[in-house]
């Protein structure tokens, strides 16, 4: 729990992402919320977030490619930031003496580089692994042999994207160290990285399963108690995958 502590301590990097993902779910969410509770069939009181209800209102919306065009923008924004504090946050993780944001430019381009080699990387394996299990459950007639198998390539790929993540961040961590591009790196401490890692997931599933299960009651205190359960949820998701990154230098 050490680097838990560290990242606590220095929880300026942690409260920077969170502003990051805050202003982008209120861009995001307000205007589509906002949007959907207006061209929505609804009572007095409240409205029903079902499957029916939404494909109910959706026909009745206006500018949905407008609102598409404009949230890609945004993704894309938040893209470029991210990679840009991340950048900063590296320097700050192994030297806590340097200010985050003045270092963000300095290995802008090489995070980027490296994001773009991993998320290849694991386009790559994912697709060696995924194609011959689809192929086995397309051509399977017994629905709990397709059952399992979808869940084995799930389980499969997210094991695949631990291992990546564990060599990006390890390879991060080298390209800060060095002050070069160093594409690949052996990892160090290896288990506290997966074992933030995977805390870090299980908070994030059941905080998104009760932040929705909150949402789709009646009413707008049910509608604020899941915002501020989702907005814990997300820092918490940011503290231990912090604390991942310390791990690793």
């Amino acid at each position: 729990m050490k680097y838990l502590k560290y990242i606590w301590k220095n929880k300026q990097t942690a409260i920077l992402l969170y502003l990051e993902d805050f202003i982008m779910f209120l861009l995001v969410f307000i205007p589509i919320f906002t949007t959907i509770k207006s061209s929505a069939r609804r009572n007095y009181y409240s409205i029903n977030f079902t499957v029916d209800y939404v494909a109910d209102i959706l026909p009745k919306m206006r500018g949905i490619g407008a609102y598409a065009v404009i949230i890609a923008i945004l993704l894309l924004v938040y893209f470029i930031v991210r990679i840009l504090l991340l950048s900063g946050i590296f320097s700050k993780l192994i030297d806590e003496n340097v200010n985050c944001l003045k270092k963000s430019p300095e290995n802008f381009w090489r995070f980027l580089g490296l994001f773009f080699i991993y998320i290849i990387i694991f386009g790559v394996l994912s697709g060696i692994i995924g194609f011959p299990l689809k192929k086995m459950m397309d051509n399977t007639v017994n629905v709990k042999t397709a059952y399992i198998l979808q869940h084995i390539k799930l389980v499969l790929t997210l094991l695949i994207g631990l291992i990546i993540s564990l060599f990006h961040n390890a390879a991060r961590v080298k390209t800060v160290m060095e002050n070069r591009f160093k594409a690949f790196s052996k990892p160090e401490r290896v288990l506290p990285f997966f074992g933030y890692q995977i805390v870090e997931g299980i908070i994030t599933f059941i905080g998104l399963l009760i932040t929705y299960k909150i949402f789709i009651l009646n009413g707008w205190l049910a509608i604020i108690f899941a915002f501020i359960l989702f907005q814990l949820t997300i820092f918490l998701k940011i503290l231990f995958k912090l604390s991942s990154y310390k791990s690793l230098t």
